[in-house]
């Protein structure tokens, strides 16, 4: 019969047991001069297709080592970038966002939208209320995509990637008018982690589509999930179509300073080019 297994006071030995003390310093050292090698590099060594380079220590083999330098500036890190953005792109259709809004940023980076999109910490609700062209549902778009971008802290570790594939696939972006038609899309609104609604008020003015928008609020109201509405309805537009509850309910979140907002960004359209572009300076989106 075997002897049952028992356990002794020996102590793990300490690092000093194992090794040498002369082979500690000469590891220490080694690993000192890579480090000041990594922080004296200051211009891209030359292309790489990895993002690493060889250091050499004066003693001991040399070695692959993340580049110090790395970034979206670079050859390879340009690279990285561009294909990262080709996954968000496909992340952000997957989930519904109209392709008109992910490829136009630029023109509306300096809209009021934009500044308070900014400004939203992905908490509570984010309201977008204002005029056509204002630039409501870009900047939910680049809300999306942001999102979607902080999951992928580290550009390198391509391995990480898929975290971003997992965040898009928790969220969804609808028009209420199509939202609203879909009793298995209505379902889903209610707990999806992440929603954006489009043209909230344009899905008509029928008491049950109504309702059901209503429903779906206060829903992610009290499961606290961050969702954005774009909307043309003025707060008190909202209170009149859907309830003072459900209108209070977009704008306040008690326990965040950034969520839970019905901003209104005006009526001024940014969808124009200059006269000396169009002859007459008219709207051309």
């Amino acid at each position: 019969m075997r002897e049952p297994y028992c356990k002794t006071d020996e102590q793990p030995r300490h690092i000093s047991s194992i090794f040498s003390e002369e082979s500690v310093e000469r590891l220490m050292a080694i690993s000192d001069e890579i480090q000041t090698e990594l922080t004296n590099i200051k211009i891209c060594p030359a292309p790489c297709k990895d993002g690493t380079i060889r250091v050499s220590p004066s003693s001991g083999t040399s070695r692959r080592c993340r580049c110090p330098i790395l970034s979206h500036y670079c050859v390879y890190g340009s690279g990285l970038e561009e294909k990262l953005e080709a996954r968000l792109r496909k992340l952000m259709l997957e989930t519904g966002v109209p392709c008109r809004h992910i490829d136009n940023f630029d023109a509306y980076f300096e809209s009021l939208p934009f500044i308070w999109a900014n400004k939203w910490n992905f908490q509570g609700f984010l309201v977008l209320s204002g005029g056509s062209g204002v630039g409501k549902s870009f900047a939910a778009a680049w809300a999306v995509k942001e999102y979607l971008r902080s999951k992928i802290p580290d550009l390198l570790d391509v391995v990480t990637w898929s975290k971003a594939t997992t965040a898009g696939d928790s969220m969804m972006w609808r028009s209420a008018n199509r939202m609203i038609h879909d009793r298995n899309t209505i379902s889903a609104a209610w707990s999806k982690p992440f929603l954006v609604i489009d043209d909230l008020g344009k899905e008509g003015d029928s008491p049950t589509r109504q309702a059901d928008v209503s429903n779906i609020i206060s829903a992610r109201y009290d499961a606290k999930l961050p969702t954005i509405v774009t909307t043309e309805l003025a707060f008190t537009d909202i209170i009149s179509a859907y309830g003072k509850h459900t209108a209070y309910k977009l704008s306040e979140d008690e326990n965040s300073d950034s969520g839970g907002m019905i901003i209104n960004c005006g009526n001024i359209s940014v969808r124009y080019e200059d006269d000396w572009e169009t002859g007459n300076g008219e709207d051309v989106l």
